[in-house]
């Protein structure tokens, strides 16, 4: 109930009630009979408040962005968290989980909502989320910040053993700078897990940094000189190298920096392979891994009934849980990630059939956790 989100779509139609919503903690009347959780409202802004700055604009309606990437972020942390801990359990008392379900998948109507994809199909926080913690191979730091201990937790549902390299680094909050890291050789067995041990404090003290300054980073890939079926297996992660990031502490106490990020829009290329934006980055590894592996392969090139574009993301410092937003109706390939200072990163994009480009970039919004810390 408390990682109830508000749609995006909600401020597109009734942007007047979202103004009654942040104003006075509560929904208009239509809005408030969608609220299937009692008490629901007032337990969202009880868990904003625990753990995040809350907007502080004395003008709502403008802050209404800012409100709505809060609830989306809170959901897919909370949601993310539950499943580091549950497919962490795979394979310890007492929870041996070899599967797991949320609740819930779409919406018939915009409003206060469980749902990971809004009423008009596209995905909120949660759902980029979910196809992260979904992954067959799974990685994350299981915590809670502010805590002197975590645990690393490593999941595969691979029929086959895998070997992964995990770096865990300390990384500061200004100027993305890595202070310290470890390094965790790991050997999965077929559909198994790992759980090992990290001293967070001692993490941070190695690196000289406080819990406020700095968070921790995990970043998992494949020993593809150990096990050639890894380089098969690669794309499962969601990416080349899949990323896991825990806070040290309370994201409301962390020192997180004001930062402005550059986006540019360009006509994507190498998209023919594949049928989705997400697919696209990795169509030769899923072709390859489908016929190895046996299993289905990726469906029919859709790409014709679509346009690709390439977002250029560049952050002039620590760009926390970066959600990119448009007023017309586009799917990333990933969404709700940070960016690092000066490092680039592209998301594809895919958009109706006939879409141009200039349509693209003025409909882009990017937010972040600094425009909500530092009111921007």
């Amino acid at each position: 109930p408390v990682a109830a989100t508000l749609a995006p779509a909600v401020a597109r139609t009734e942007p007047d009630a979202l103004a009654v919503y942040v104003r006075e903690r509560r929904l208009s009347d239509a809005l408030e009979f969608r609220q299937r959780h009692p008490n629901g409202t007032a337990e969202l802004f009880a868990q904003l408040e625990q753990h995040f700055i809350l907007p502080h604009t004395a003008h709502p309606r403008a802050d209404l962005p800012q409100w709505i990437y809060l609830v989306q972020l809170q959901q897919a942390l909370a949601y993310r968290t539950a499943a580091g801990v549950w497919r962490g359990g795979k394979d310890t008392a007492p929870g041996y989980t070899y599967g797991l379900l949320y609740w819930q998948l779409n919406d018939i109507w915009p409003g206060a909502s469980w749902s990971s994809v809004d009423k008009s199909g596209r995905w909120k926080l949660l759902h980029h989320a979910a196809r992260r913690f979904f992954a067959p191979v799974f990685v994350d730091i299981v915590g809670q910040p502010g805590d002197s201990d975590a645990v690393v937790v490593a999941v595969s549902d691979l029929a086959e053993g895998v070997r992964l390299v995990v770096d865990i680094a300390v990384v500061s909050w200004s100027g993305s700078e890595e202070r310290h890291s470890v390094r965790y050789d790991l050997k999965l067995s077929p559909r198994g897990s790992s759980r090992e041990p990290l001293n967070v404090n001692a993490l941070l003290s190695a690196g000289s940094c406080a819990a406020r300054d700095c968070f921790l980073r995990a970043r998992a890939r494949f020993d593809v000189s150990a096990d050639a079926q890894d380089a098969c297996a690669r794309y499962r992660l969601g990416s080349s190298d899949s990323e896991a990031v825990a806070l040290a502490t309370e994201a409301k106490d962390a020192n997180v920096p004001a930062v402005s990020i550059d986006v540019q829009v360009t006509s994507a290329t190498n998209v023919s392979a594949a049928h989705d934006a997400s697919e696209a980055l990795f169509a030769s590894s899923a072709a390859a891994c489908a016929s190895a592996s046996r299993e289905p392969p990726v469906p029919q090139n859709r790409a014709a009934e679509f346009t690709y574009f390439d977002v250029h993301l560049r952050a002039s410092d620590t760009a926390a849980y970066v959600m990119l937003e448009a007023t017309i109706p586009l799917h990333f390939s990933d969404n709700g990630f940070f960016l690092y200072k000066d490092v680039p990163r592209i998301v594809r994009v895919r958009a109706p059939r006939g879409t141009v480009q200039d349509e693209v970039a003025s409909a882009l919004s990017a937010l972040s956790l600094a425009d909500v810390v530092h009111g921007s």
